[in-house]
């Protein structure tokens, strides 16, 4: 789970470690945890994170809650990029351009796959080359 400037629980804190993403400051460990605790200490040494061990209350302090299966760490705030840099990265990299704006989207996991209405064609008649009809194909063309 996030709160402002953290994130806790094992497999979130886990996923902010390996992607790399966001500037990770500190990484506060249930002092005297074992097994998976072990691979996020591990991770966050061989990336240079500061590691400190707390107890279960000072975790449930810094996460705000007491859901943090041992596990809190402190990240950066996001960082915003402006128009400008963004349209430069395609250029940089010999790409063609693409980006995709979303307006209003309040769950992320929920966002679907946009996608084009489907192919449809007009099939001819083998009978009369006046008549045929509509058809609509479930494959999608892009």
């Amino acid at each position: 789970m996030t709160e402002e400037g953290c994130v806790y629980g094992r497999n979130p804190v886990l996923e902010l470690l390996r992607s790399g993403g966001r500037r990770v400051d500190e990484i506060a460990v249930l002092a005297g945890a074992r097994g998976p605790l072990a691979e996020v200490v591990a991770l966050a040494r061989r990336a240079g994170v500061k590691v400190s061990f707390r107890t279960r209350d000072q975790l449930s302090a810094i996460a705000g809650s007491d859901r943090h299966q041992g596990v809190v760490a402190r990240v950066a705030s996001a960082e915003y990029a402006d128009l400008g840099a963004l349209l430069q990265i395609p250029k940089v990299r010999g790409e063609a351009p693409f980006f995709l704006a979303l307006d209003q989207v309040q769950d992320p996991r929920n966002s679907g796959s946009p996608r084009p209405p489907p192919v449809r064609r007009w099939e001819r008649s083998s009978t009369s080359p006046w008549l045929g009809r509509l058809t609509s194909s479930a494959r999608w063309k892009f």
